[in-house]
């Protein structure tokens, strides 16, 4: 196997990143997780605006009614200039995750409204569910996705119920090019995404 499909060795200016040795999810997520500590900040905030520019000046997001987005995690790209425009020009909505695995979205009106949710991620409050449809934009992030849009998640299936009924919404991944590969072993219960947005570029 060449230095350049290994996910361990492979630059991170390259999205074609997969080793066969990591089909595990568990170990590829961990995998990607180390892969992280060895990367540059100031290369990922550089991909993340370049990120947000293309999807802001994109005809998908000028034609989208309501934004279904996620508060960014640490390790997560950050669109914090999408939440902003999204609450300003659109309708904007943040995940509440619940149990079971149940996932809702609730209108946010204000980022004042944001209180701590399960896991310690910031969500509004529960006083405005809305339901994505056809003329709606989901951005959904990930731990890793492949070029064939499939999406490796933390393991818990929120997104995977989630989308598996979001009623003809078109469904944006958002990932750094570390998490870009060439393929990501699925199991029939896993949603893929419509298109993956990567430094700037879609897919």
């Amino acid at each position: 196997m060449c230095i350049c499909c290994s996910l361990y060795y492979c630059s991170v200016y390259s999205p074609l990143c997969y080793s066969k040795s990591v089909e595990n999810k568990k170990e590829l997520r961990k995998s990607i997780q180390n892969r992280l500590k060895t990367i540059d900040l100031q290369l990922l905030r550089q991909q993340d605006e370049k990120s947000c520019s293309t999807l802001l000046a994109s005809k998908l997001y000028r034609e989208a009614n309501t934004i279904f987005a996620f508060w960014p995690l640490a390790d997560e790209p950050d669109i914090h200039p999408i939440l902003h425009d999204a609450l300003q020009k659109k309708k904007l909505a943040l995940p509440v995750t619940l149990e079971q695995g149940v996932m809702l979205f609730y209108r946010l009106r204000s980022f004042t409204d944001l209180v701590e949710g399960r896991y310690g991620i910031a969500q509004p409050s529960r006083t405005e569910p809305v339901q994505p449809d056809s003329k709606d934009l989901i951005l959904v992030p990930a731990m890793a996705y492949s070029l064939t849009k499939a999406r490796l998640g933390r393991g818990k299936g929120y997104y995977d119920r989630y989308l598996s009924n979001k009623n003809g919404a078109i469904a944006l991944g958002i990932c750094r090019t570390y998490q870009l590969l060439d393929h990501i072993v699925t199991e029939p219960w896993d949603e893929k995404v419509d298109m993956v947005l990567c430094d700037g570029v879609m897919y």
